[in-house]
């Protein structure tokens, strides 16, 4: 692709175990397209399939197994370009590097959200290149196309710094847009029963914490975890109203969508709903009767 930037497709048609002791000063980015693979790194262990990817640093070993049909494409990225790139997101001078490079935290969803956003960039890439037109043949070009590759997925892949480079992308502004914001409330009503927090959203939605707080302050009047919880009692209810009460106990229902404080649970769907929910359960259930 350019001097800091390289795209390799990888397709071993056989069983393969491959180790490495450090990257060689480069970023590796493995995309599996079919098959799986499974990558061990820094003591973790991480399985790859289509809609998943992982970044593994210069600094780190790794031991990865492939299934005999996987296909993967590895984009390798100098570290010197991406800590310098860093260092510009972060507001310095032009060139200089990162005070600290960047540590990926391994695997990341490209399927949807952030990753999805990354994964079309580099596939729109990759046919321009496939396409031998010339397009990219540009060296002013060429490095706007690597620049564009490392830097969103310094913004789409959670590293060791992505908090501060959330917080130097929204210095400027003190809420979250109306379309981050609505990021995340679809994130929250899409996964109400994972056990989330502020900061997990706040990834999802490409904003610090602070600036996703202030941002649900101002459009929705509430916070993010009381607006997961007021999803997780609405789940809540619904389920009570179409379960069998000999079957079914409120504390099962509760507890899938996340409630593990029976009590503090029962206290707030009765200030939600004005009754209890065994009320709900019983009142609803009189149609299984018969």
């Amino acid at each position: 692709m350019g001097q800091h930037v390289s795209l390799h497709y990888i397709d071993y048609g056989a069983p393969l175990r491959l180790a490495a002791e450090r990257m060689d000063d480069r970023y590796a980015v493995s995309i599996v397209v079919r098959g799986r693979a499974e990558l061990a790194v820094e003591g973790r262990r991480m399985e790859l399939r289509p809609g998943r990817a992982a970044v593994v640093g210069p600094e780190s070993g790794f031991l990865m197994r492939f299934s005999p049909d996987c296909r993967q494409f590895v984009l390798r990225l100098r570290s010197g370009f991406v800590a310098q790139l860093l260092g510009e997101l972060l507001g310095g001078a032009p060139g200089e590097q990162a005070e600290r490079p960047p540590r990926f935290a391994g695997a990341f969803d490209v399927a949807r959200g952030p990753g999805a956003t990354w994964l079309r960039v580099v596939h729109q890439l990759r046919d321009a290149l496939e396409a031998e037109s010339g397009v990219l043949g540009h060296p002013l070009l060429a490095a706007d196309a690597e620049r564009l590759v490392a830097g969103t997925l310094l913004m789409a892949a959670p590293h060791s710094e992505t908090g501060s480079l959330l917080e130097s992308r929204d210095r400027s502004t003190s809420a979250a847009s109306p379309r981050a914001v609505r990021a995340a409330v679809d994130f929250l009503e899409a996964h109400p029963e994972l056990p989330l927090t502020t900061d997990r959203v706040a990834r999802e939605a490409l904003v610090s914490v602070r600036t996703l707080q202030e941002g649900f302050r101002r459009h929705l009047g509430t916070t993010p975890m009381r607006y997961l919880r007021e999803v997780r009692l609405r789940r809540v209810r619904g389920d009570l109203t179409t379960a069998d009460p000999d079957r079914t106990t409120v504390a099962e229902i509760a507890a899938r969508w996340g409630f593990v404080h029976f009590g503090r649970f029962s206290a707030l769907y009765r200030e939600r709903f004005g009754e209890a929910p065994s009320e709900t359960l019983r009142a609803f259930g009189l149609g299984f009767e018969g």
